[in-house]
């Protein structure tokens, strides 16, 4: 199960079908498609009505057009999100993105926040997971993720995706009662020093895959992701937990059933 990906234009236009068939080649059974923006959004909608594999997510991502979001992509996102939250299987893909070069003020920090906060609070007003980005701001990330849960006094599944965090603050999240938070691994894994402590550091049982396409391949000279590489993501958790690859495919699909049950219905 693709936990995370970005299956739609201009990425992936003329060849989305071959795509499929090579990711479902090798074994991958659903594809969570998440956007980043309302016109991402509209494509991963029609995608998921033309190819049953794909299941569509909807959020504002914190990085638009290449600087960081404004209130202004608020209101649009939250109309669609509120007509076609029966077709939603979670919302995303949403978070903060503290990266010098895009949070530049104090301003876009707080314009970050304000967004990510509607969102967590229509995924539990809808009963949706979330899929988050937290680059360079993992803390902030889960405490306002806390901080919503709390207010709202209620909680939804929480994946965090190509986390870069402290491992042992994953690993405290997932250790906490009742803990619905998880992580999903990306084939990048391959030239990450990062990543591997990471999985180290996770219970199998809060650990997905995601490949992230079409980024985070597992070489540099790949310039394009696909889901049909999701097996290096497998392959090498199995290294690391020195567990066979069966073991890992059979845990990851069982998490992802309880993080997006909706997907599975």
């Amino acid at each position: 199960i693709d936990c995370h990906c970005h299956i739609y234009p201009p990425s992936f236009q003329d060849d989305i079908e071959q795509v499929i068939n090579d990711a479902v080649d090798r074994g991958v059974k659903m594809l969570i498609n998440v956007s980043e923006s309302l016109e991402d959004a509209k494509r991963v909608l029609e995608l998921s009505q033309k190819y049953d594999i794909i299941k569509p997510c909807a959020g504002i991502h914190p990085i638009q057009n290449k600087s960081s979001a404004r209130m202004e992509h608020l209101e649009p996102m939250v109309s669609f999100i509120r007509e076609n939250q029966k077709h939603l299987v979670a919302i995303g893909e949403v978070g903060l993105d503290f990266s010098p070069h895009i949070a530049t003020s104090p301003e876009s920090k707080e314009a970050q926040r304000a967004i990510l906060r509607e969102m967590v609070f229509l995924a539990l007003e809808f009963d949706l997971p979330l899929n988050v980005h937290s680059r360079s701001a993992g803390k902030p990330t889960i405490a306002l993720i806390k901080e919503c849960f709390s207010e709202k006094g209620k909680k939804v599944p929480v994946l965090f995706h190509a986390f870069d965090g402290r491992p042992s603050i994953a690993k405290n999240l997932c250790l906490e009662p009742d803990s619905q938070f998880y992580f999903s691994i990306p084939p990048s894994i391959c030239r990450s020093v990062e990543t591997p402590k990471l999985v180290q550091a996770l219970p199998l049982d809060h650990i997905v895959l995601e490949t992230d396409s079409p980024a985070l391949a597992m070489s540099l000279e790949i310039k394009r992701n696909e889901p049909k590489y999701l097996e290096v993501s497998c392959r090498e958790i199995a290294r690391i937990k020195e567990i066979s690859i069966e073991e890992v495919i059979e845990a990851t699909r069982s998490n992802a059933k309880k993080l997006f049950p909706k997907a599975f219905q």
